[in-house]
């Protein structure tokens, strides 16, 4: 379980989209103690849920069923490409990461573009 601190350091860095070094002062703790939790199984997982319900609340505000029956196959293989690299982080390597994070945004929001254009024409 991770601890109510840390939580909230995801939240800020994901959510409110904040600077590591603002969370840290927040929070009241060195942006080497986050960069730390941030190599963690438990930060990495609570980012994950935190990530899955930005994307659930997506899909339900641009009109795709909760099932996700209307979302594609290929975000599905990039959202698994994204965890999969997320998952060899504490390597030191992020660089596959970030390619990969890059390819999935890419594709998210080209599709958010589309589903625009499909709600318009209604």
């Amino acid at each position: 379980m991770l601890p109510e601190k840390q939580k909230t350091a995801v939240r800020l860095l994901y959510s409110e989209a904040m600077k590591v070094q603002d969370v840290a002062a927040l929070l009241g703790v060195h942006r080497g103690t986050i960069w730390r939790w941030k190599q963690t199984k438990a930060f990495r997982q609570e980012w994950q849920k935190v990530r899955n319900a930005h994307v659930r609340q997506w899909r339900k505000e641009m009109g795709y069923d909760q099932s996700g029956r209307e979302w594609s196959a290929e975000l599905h293989r990039l959202e698994k490409k994204v965890e999969q690299e997320a998952d060899k982080i504490h390597d030191g390597n992020t660089k596959a990461f970030d390619a990969a994070w890059a390819e999935y945004r890419k594709h998210l929001f080209s599709g958010m573009a589309n589903v625009q254009k499909r709600l318009k024409v209604r």
